[in-house]
């Protein structure tokens, strides 16, 4: 899935655009993976996540169109060296809908730092190269 400037509010505060969105099967597991906080109009104004931002992927097991898993990532603000606090949740059953569910946190750390739980999970948050490539001009001739 991908989709751009989707919102007033994505557009106020890149931070909060999803772009990009991927699930694939990886070696170990499944993948999942967001872009947010492009660069479509050059120099990004404010780096990384917003942190009063919530960053999910839903997940319907059953067909019913009602998330049946939520995976929550949240973030604090950045620090002087532009890291940031991350924490990634897992909500479940009727309580994956309910978005002020707390869930149960099941990995922590910081940005441009990978984290990987006991049971092999790992997360990695940060700044990453994305080969999306589109000429502005032909992007604000189209709308």
């Amino acid at each position: 899935m991908s989709h751009h400037l989707d919102s007033p509010i994505a557009r106020q505060d890149i931070r909060l655009d999803i772009t990009d969105l991927y699930v694939f099967r990886g070696t170990t597991g499944t993948v999942f993976a967001i872009n947010v906080c492009h660069s479509i109009f050059g120099k990004l104004p404010v780096p990384g996540y917003h942190p009063e931002g919530m960053y999910e992927f839903k997940i319907d097991l059953d067909g019913d169109a009602i998330e049946d898993i939520t995976f929550l990532v949240t973030f604090d603000a950045a620090d002087a060296e532009g890291n940031q606090r991350f924490m990634l949740r897992r909500i479940d059953g009727t309580d994956a809908s309910d978005p002020n569910s707390p869930g149960v946190a099941i990995i922590d750390g910081f940005t441009n730092r990978g984290a990987t739980t006991a049971d092999g999970l790992r997360f990695w948050a940060g700044k990453a190269a994305d080969p999306f490539w589109i000429d502005p001009d032909v992007l604000h001739a189209v709308g």
